[in-house]
């Protein structure tokens, strides 16, 4: 654990070979260079890959839709593209995964790195293709955005005592988990996306 402020820290000039750049990487990437200089950071998101990202939303979505959920301008160019896409799918694969792995985590995922390799030296030990293929052959509903239970069966194996510790202890997170007990939370994410007040 280490402690730090982002508000402190002060970076050079904008860097222009970025592809996307993101203020906030940036000093987060530079917070552990200052902590750990000369080491290799170990990057574990691979099961960030695999996990169930966008239920519970409706089950019949549309090109529209596509275009909010990965944050694109709903634009002739775009639904053209998104069509041509969309007529390639895997009809053995969710339709919301297939959104996220080939839409989501490539954009928000491809950025991060470009930004952390700029600072860090990053290695990625746990990104290989037998691991995400057990990851993504189970249970949608175990590999929850919010309540991960592989996650969780995982630090089981570890040591039972890591299941004590908060994941994520965030109000929006005891929101959810209290909308879930109650059983509304699919309401409560239909009538947002509706609304188009989700933010993904």
């Amino acid at each position: 654990m280490i402690n730090y402020n982002l508000a402190s820290i002060k970076l050079d000039d904008k860097i222009t070979e970025l592809w996307k750049d993101d203020e906030k990487i940036r000093k987060i990437s530079t917070v552990m260079n200052n902590y750990y200089p000369d080491n290799y950071l170990i990057n574990g998101n691979v099961s960030e890959v695999a996990r169930n990202f966008y239920d519970p939303l409706p089950g019949k979505i549309s090109i529209d839709d596509i275009c909010y959920f990965i944050g694109v301008r709903c634009g002739n160019y775009e639904k053209e593209a998104l069509s041509q896409w969309f007529s390639e799918t895997d009809d053995k694969v969710d339709l919301l995964d297939s959104i996220y792995w080939e839409h989501k985590m490539p954009n928000w995922a491809g950025s991060s790195k470009s930004i952390s390799n700029i600072y860090n030296i990053v290695t990625s030990p746990f990104n290989n293709r037998y691991l995400l293929n057990l990851l993504i052959a189970t249970n949608r509903r175990d590999r929850d955005k919010y309540f991960h239970t592989i996650y969780k069966l995982l630090l089981e194996i570890i040591d039972e005592k890591l299941t004590s510790i908060p994941i994520n202890p965030t109000r929006k997170n005891l929101k959810i988990r209290v909308l879930k007990n109650l059983h509304i939370y699919p309401a409560y994410r239909y009538v947002y996306f509706k609304w188009r007040k989700l933010k993904f």
